[in-house]
């Protein structure tokens, strides 16, 4: 469990795909940030910090609609 305020680092081997998958998921199912209904502009927000992520988006997408419900 991640607690308030704590600093967690996720990375693969090259820190571009699945990485970023993982942390686009968490974003859009967990934390609701504010345009988590759209994947595709959380990721733009992701890549402000991290500009060679590239998540397969389909993957992504497909994990979050079936998971909309949390």
């Amino acid at each position: 469990m991640i607690n308030k305020g704590q600093k967690v680092y996720v990375h693969c081997t090259a820190g571009i795909g699945r990485s970023t998958a993982i942390v686009l998921v968490y974003l859009c199912i967990y934390k609701k940030c504010d345009c988590w209904e759209k994947p595709d502009e959380v990721n733009k927000w992701v890549k402000s910090f991290r500009s060679v992520s590239a998540p397969n988006m389909s993957a992504v997408k497909a994990v979050v609609e079936e998971n909309s419900e949390f």
